[in-house]
Order: C-alpha cells, then structure tokens, then sequence
C-alpha cells in the first residue's frame, strides 16, 4: 500500500535529500517549503505521515506552528527533525497530544531516518 508522506522543510536540499528517501520504499511524497504551503496541502490532501524540519526563518514560528498542527489529524504521525536537541525540546510540549510522534537531529543518518520514518508508516512491520 502506497503511503503519502508530506515533508516541510525551508532547505530544498534536505528536502530534497528526504523526499528521495521515502520514494525510494515507494511513498508517494509532497513537499512543501514553508509552513504556510504545508497548511494548504494538508487542508487538500491526506496524509500518511509528516515530516517537519524546525528551521523556519519566516518568522512567527508559534503561531503558525499551532495553525500547522491543527491541521493535522492527531492520528497522523509526526516526524520533527531539527538541528539541535534544544531545537526540539520546544516542541516536545506543543506535540505532547500526540500518539505517535519522533524528535531527530539534522545529524542523523540517513539509513536511520529511513527505519524511524518506516517504523512509523508501517508500524504493523515491525
């Protein structure tokens, strides 16, 4: 079963890098550059999975935050990538409603991002 799997990243390069990824265990993937284009694909499409790097040089990174959750279901789970550890224990508390969801770093490698994102996706494969 092909899953959708929306990743939001400001660095066409990571994004790039991620979205190759996931379409290489056969998941059909929409990209987003920003955080107000996420809001416009998730109201559009469902998704299976979303992947979100931290990094949002637009500025009002709060509330749009908040508005970027909000539209997404609360079954979906949820990768956060940042650069840093702190980066990510801000968000550890915007996401604690969440069942499922994942903190990583930038630094981790791909093969691991790929088997965390896998996990999540196919959890009855585990």
């Amino acid at each position: 079963m092909n899953r959708t799997v929306l990743v939001i990243a400001h660095s066409t390069g990571f994004r790039q890098s991620l979205a190759g990824i996931l379409e290489g265990t056969g998941c059909l993937v929409m990209e987003a550059g920003n955080i107000k284009q996420a809001i416009v694909l998730l109201k559009a499409f469902k998704c299976d999975l979303v992947t979100w790097d931290l990094h949002n040089p637009e500025g009002g990174e709060d509330t749009l935050a908040s508005q970027l959750l909000g539209c997404i279901d609360p079954e979906v789970p949820v990768v956060f990538v940042a650069a840093t550890y702190s980066d990510l224990e801000r968000f550890a508390a915007v996401a604690r409603d969440r069942k499922r969801v994942q903190f990583l770093t930038k630094s981790v490698p791909p093969s691991s991002l790929s088997k965390t994102i896998g996990a999540m996706l196919f959890p009855e494969m585990r």
